[in-house]
């Protein structure tokens, strides 16, 4: 017998592990059904992708503070 003999509607995950379709996740893009396990590494990348981000965006800030910062010695030397 095989693993998938006991599932009611075995569905195949990119990764080639075999879940039961009820017990599936939506990828990212919405276009499949994946296993928990590559649904975790998803949330994951995702959670990663968002600090990217954060990051990138106070980085972005001190550059503008610095800037602001040398503006403002300009004019208080005028």
């Amino acid at each position: 017998m095989y693993e998938t003999d006991f599932m009611e509607m075995p569905t195949p995950c990119r990764c080639g592990t075999w879940f039961d379709l009820n017990d599936g996740f939506p990828s990212r893009s919405g276009k499949f059904t994946i296993c928990e396990a590559c649904y975790d590494k998803e949330v994951e990348i995702e959670d990663l992708e968002d600090m990217i981000k954060d990051y990138e965006d106070m980085i972005g800030d001190g550059q503008n503070i610095r800037e602001n910062k040398k503006e403002l010695k300009l004019l208080k030397s005028k």
